[in-house]
């Protein structure tokens, strides 16, 4: 009996060890998910902004010329 329950003991702790290493998996998935859907959401702004800033810079080089 007590070989039985040892075995079932240790089967126990490796299906918790897989379902808590699962949960990290998915926690981190999560958040790379969030990570990218914010960068497609400012992508627009960020793309815009560089523009403005190259226009600002190429106008500052020609008022220098």
């Amino acid at each position: 009996m007590s070989l039985d329950f040892s075995i079932n003991e240790i089967i126990g702790l490796f299906s918790t060890e897989q379902q808590r290493e699962l949960k990290e998996k998915e926690s981190k998935q999560s958040i790379d998910n969030r990570f990218l859907y914010l960068n497609y959401l400012y992508l627009p702004f960020i793309i815009k902004f560089k523009k403005e800033i190259q226009i600002k810079n190429s106008k500052q080089i020609n008022f220098l010329n």
